[in-house]
């Protein structure tokens, strides 16, 4: 069985400290998603003029839409993609079939 060690990570959002800890051990990949979201806070802070429980809400919205819509595309070009790859696999079936012949 694995062992999984938890690592702490101290970061700042909002000015405020936060230790966040991980299983996987991603203080760089913490650190990073924190900035986003500090980032994030303050471009609603700026547009709703909210610093309160209300901002972590709106920015909660704001980071799960970004995430559904590029989640939705990433589904949208894969589906282009299957699209291509089957008509790719019937173009060589039917050269492969003429070459049968």
């Amino acid at each position: 069985m694995l062992e999984q060690s938890s690592h702490s990570v101290e970061v700042k959002i909002q000015g405020r400290s936060f230790v966040l800890k991980s299983d996987r051990g991603e203080s760089t990949e913490l650190r990073r998603i924190a900035g986003y979201v500090d980032q994030v806070m303050d471009t609603t802070k700026q547009a709703s003029g909210r610093s309160d429980f209300v901002l972590g809400v709106l920015t909660s919205l704001n980071i799960a839409e970004e995430y559904w819509l590029k989640n939705r595309r990433q589904k949208e070009s894969m589906m282009t993609l299957r699209r291509r790859i089957e008509q790719l696999i019937d173009q060589i079936d039917q050269e492969i079939g003429y070459l049968g012949k």
